[in-house]
């Protein structure tokens, strides 16, 4: 063997050794020796990272997680994850996101006129977990969901927004789309 293939074993051992079967710790090992190495929210798009770390399908429903307030996304609380995940791809989705959330959900690229960024860029994912949560599967509960992307200052400095203190942004704001920009209830 020469130095190259040599060397590149070496390479490949390391990245093997520091990068183990979990998507994060390959991704970390991968960023360490290569720049531009996708971001997280692409690989959490590509590859269901939690489903990794959740009940396999082999699991009773008594050891799913009980948290407070919890709903469960109904394929997955029915074992059913073959409706969202090809098992011959270690678990990726079987189409990507928005049209792997369409085939249940509403396509809200046809109902409205204007359509909220994360919706139209096909992040569901963005706002709500594929799996379980609080209600309506959401990440994040009142102003806290939008003031993840949204930045405090840019949004409340308007009059309108005077006195609202913690009203929750979805009271008067449609977070899948609407008429116009502001896509107002």
């Amino acid at each position: 063997m020469n130095n190259a293939g040599s060397v590149s074993s070496i390479i490949i051992f390391i990245l093997i050794l520091l990068g183990g079967c979990s998507p994060e710790a390959g991704k970390k090992a991968l960023n360490f020796f290569f720049d531009g190495v996708p971001g997280d929210e692409l690989l959490e798009q590509t590859t269901s990272i939690d489903s990794i770390k959740k009940p396999d399908t082999t699991v009773q429903e008594t050891e799913l997680p009980n948290i407070e307030m919890t709903v469960y996304h109904i394929p997955y609380l029915e074992k059913d994850c073959s409706n969202c995940h090809d098992q011959n791809t270690m678990g990726r989705y079987i189409l990507p996101q928005p049209k792997l959330c369409y085939q249940c959900h509403e396509n809200f690229e046809e109902r409205y006129k204007t359509v909220h960024g994360p919706v139209a860029g096909g992040y569901c994912t963005a706002c709500h977990q594929p799996h379980y949560a609080q209600e309506n599967l959401l990440k994040r509960s009142g102003q806290e969901l939008c003031l993840n992307c949204h930045v405090p200052g840019e949004s409340f400095n308007t009059t309108i927004h005077e006195g609202i203190e913690d009203t929750n942004c979805i009271e008067c704001h449609n977070p899948h789309g609407g008429e116009d920009r502001l896509m107002f209830n």
